[in-house]
């Protein structure tokens, strides 16, 4: 625990060179070179901006050979023999597409669909009940390949926090990255880190796409559990370690000492997550750097708050030197907190004071860049508007074509 937890007094405390820097925000509403902005007195760094800005060093620092944790054995002797301990040996996960020719023309046509320029701007997709159940039953596969904590995702990769239904945000990460006609999918990895789906009006999209995705690049994108929607949702792995030194979950940790060895060893479907208290926390906890040690979350009504030492701790029994975590709105789109974290929320404008969204991108050698996306005020007033056409479809028990052809121009002033 001593490793992670000599780290914590530094970054609380300014560093020794501010960033010349903030964040700066192109016409296009996205800052591809913020680091850290925005520091207060509780060594909590977040996009909003301020008048003391953090060197981006306290990540850096991150950027060292994992730890090789002293692990408590209970006051037991290890058993060299292996008679105690029942080792499990997962499948290898599905690195390559297994999909026939056929599916990989219909999925890459759905995909084509789902992005259009028509539905980036807010108008829903219309699944058929039968591509929705192919979608997420041939996805499954995939998903149970992989271990409930997926060890070997390299660097080089975008670490993407909550959506929640915001599927404008997704499409704009997704433009960031294409390069030479080819999508990002196709050249670039992705982490997610849950909450898919839930305040915005493209829940369905957001799932439909990222699934497609999976099963035509498995080895490009990894997902992380979050609340269920449908049986393909249990079958989402708790968390992930980046580079063999950071990691990634969708709320943290749980404050009860675990291995790697452990975490690998939940089987799935996970039906309830509190049927496993490691994944039960990695769903629901929260993270204060203001505490030392946890407490129960009130807030939420199950799992802990988990304070900084006994995340230092959890840290070093997993060999990690820091985590990615999302499942909080940060007004910024981020916050870098006691040095041991980094928050992110990546969908824009999911409170009344329209939060701007942010990815943290990790390249090969595992340095950071941090990518935040402008709220719009204009767009969000266009989506409560949407809410109110689709109220209007919602209450009506026909649909009439009249109706519905009126309803259809109103999208002709986003083009």
């Amino acid at each position: 625990m001593g490793n992670n937890l000599n780290r914590i007094a530094g970054a609380g405390g300014p560093s020794d060179r501010d960033a010349a820097g903030g964040t700066a925000v192109d016409a296009t509403g996205v800052s591809t070179t913020t680091i850290a902005t925005g520091k207060t007195d509780d060594g909590i760094t977040d996009g909003t901006g301020g008048a003391g800005a953090q060197n981006a060093d306290v990540i850096r620092d991150w950027n060292v050979e994992a730890i090789e944790p002293d692990l408590d054995q209970c006051g037991l002797d290890p058993d060299p023999e292996g008679r105690m301990v029942a080792v499990w040996t997962p499948d290898p996960r599905i690195k390559e597409s297994i999909l026939t020719p056929e599916e990989r023309i219909e999925f890459r046509a759905l995909i084509d669909r789902i992005f259009e320029k028509i539905a980036v701007s807010g108008k829903r997709v219309h699944f058929s009940p039968r591509e929705v159940l192919d979608v997420m039953t041939k996805v499954i596969p995939y998903l149970e390949s992989e271990p409930m904590l997926i060890e070997d995702v390299p660097f080089d990769i975008t670490i993407v926090g909550d959506l929640h239904g915001q599927f404008h945000d997704l499409a704009r990460v997704f433009a960031d990255d294409e390069k030479d006609g080819k999508s990002a999918w196709e050249i670039k990895k992705y982490l997610f880190l849950g909450n898919y789906i839930g305040r915005g009006r493209q829940s369905l999209e957001i799932v439909m796409a990222l699934f497609c995705i999976k099963m035509l690049y498995p080895d490009r994108t990894f997902y992380q559990l979050c609340f269920k929607v449908n049986e393909a949702f249990c079958y989402l792995s708790a968390a992930a370690i980046v580079g063999n030194t950071y990691f990634c979950s969708h709320a943290g940790m749980s404050p009860q000492a675990f291995t790697r060895r452990q975490m690998l060893g939940v089987r799935k479907p996970i039906i309830n997550s509190k049927s496993d208290i490691i994944v039960h926390h990695s769903v629901w906890s929260d993270f204060d750097g203001k505490l030392g040690q946890s407490t129960f979350n009130a807030r939420r009504g199950t799992s802990y708050v988990i304070g900084v030492e006994d995340l230092a701790l959890a840290l070093d029994n997993v060999g990690c030197r820091g985590m990615f975590r999302s499942h909080t709105i940060i007004p910024g789109g981020f916050a870098f907190i006691r040095g041991l974290c980094v928050s992110l929320v990546t969908g824009t404008g999911l409170t009344d004071e329209c939060n701007h969204g942010a990815v943290a991108i990790l390249d090969g050698e595992g340095k950071m860049e941090i990518r935040v996306y402008a709220c719009d005020p204009k767009y969000r007033e266009w989506v409560n508007e949407l809410r109110v056409m689709d109220a209007k479809q919602a209450d009506r028990s026909v649909f009439d074509k009249d109706e519905d052809i009126v309803y259809d121009e109103d999208w002709d002033r986003l083009e």
